[in-house]
């Protein structure tokens, strides 16, 4: 089936997608190892993200806000993303950080930078966009921008609900088989098993194995074979375009990579963002034709500033007045929220 872009909307998951969640869950497979395949833990994860969505909530906590990409002719859910409001809290959140330290002997003319992982423990880290997917026959329809930025307008419009630094952990480089070099180079004998399957355990809530298997000491770069060096800190190629979209609103490299695959985090101050600072007030919607006479591209994307959430992308600006013209499709995902609600992000 071909989905045109101003046929779908973003929206808050419910108990009702508990399915079609398990359903993307066993598409994405190894890709997707924070929703891992497990009917029970996904109806957890869809309670928790029910409860997240509460009024009461006026600080970040260990909440975990889902949402999915919803076609809304037929209702199928075509993707997902989150946002952890922050890392660590119950769960501690490990990561590796790439240090440069002086290493000289003047009487020698001995003069270097030695490199180094050294482990960190957040208990009251940052907030983190995650679980990031898109089933393959949707893809290439621009909608995945949709799917990512609309986590990122959500807290430019709650954003007492967040920390004001904001990570994305980006998948780790791999070979055609499968392997990540880093892991299977340095992490796997600490660990006695393969990546997948400590990936998956980690991906469904159990982090405790990992403070204490993980190496106690720092790791010195300058011992590492240099097949396994260069994948520190370099995305996955199926990655790259997801990295390069935040990095185009604002998110820059830190020295931080994840503890398994190596994989480049970014971050960003969420005040900063374009996504917090340049949507404007619709003050009315329209009606407009359907998708077929619909611009080939978006120009933007509508979304609601409440937590009935929904976010869609838009042919057009509003025009002098305020008035935005949206699809019935559109149109039917929005009218539930007042005016005062609704606002314009532009794409370019």
């Amino acid at each position: 089936m071909a989905f045109h872009w101003s046929s779908l909307v973003v929206r808050p998951v419910g108990s009702a997608d508990l399915d079609a969640v398990l359903h993307l869950s066993a598409s994405g497979g190894r890709t997707l190892t924070t929703l891992p395949e497990d009917r029970e833990f996904l109806d957890k994860r869809i309670k928790r993200s029910v409860h997240a969505f509460y009024p009461e909530v006026s600080e970040p906590g260990n909440e975990t806000y889902t949402f999915v990409l919803e076609h809304v002719p037929s209702g199928e859910i075509l993707g997902i993303s989150a946002i952890n409001a922050r890392t660590g809290g119950f769960d501690p959140f490990y990561t590796y950080e790439r240090v440069r330290v002086r290493n000289d002997y003047e009487p020698l003319g001995i003069h270097q930078q030695i490199e180094r992982l050294e482990c960190h423990t957040w208990h009251k880290g940052p907030s983190e966009l995650g679980s990031l997917y898109l089933l393959p026959g949707a893809r290439g329809t621009g909608v995945g921008k949709l799917l990512s930025l609309a986590r990122l307008l959500f807290m430019g419009a709650f954003p007492q609900r967040f920390e004001e630094s904001v990570i994305a952990e980006i998948r780790g480089w791999q070979d055609a088989e499968g392997i990540s070099p880093f892991w299977k180079g340095v992490i796997e004998p600490f660990f006695g098993h393969g990546f997948a399957k400590m990936d998956a355990v980690s991906g469904s809530g159990d982090k405790a194995f990992i403070g204490a298997l993980l190496p106690k000491h720092p790791i010195y770069c300058a011992l590492l074979p240099a097949p396994v060096y260069e994948t520190i800190g370099k995305a996955h190629p199926e990655a790259e375009p997801a990295m390069r979209m935040l990095m185009d609103q604002g998110f820059e490299e830190t020295n931080y990579v994840d503890v398994f695959d190596a994989g480049p985090m970014i971050k960003a101050h969420l005040g900063d963002l374009p996504t917090t600072r340049l949507p404007i007030q619709v003050k009315e919607l329209k009606q407009v034709s359907s998708d077929e006479t619909q611009p080939k591209r978006p120009t933007g994307i509508c979304f609601s500033r409440s937590l009935d959430f929904a976010a869609a992308l838009v042919g057009q600006a509003p025009d002098e007045s305020g008035v935005l013209g949206v699809t019935p499709e559109q149109y039917q995902s929005m009218t539930g929220n007042t005016p005062s609600d609704l606002a314009y992000f532009p794409l370019s």
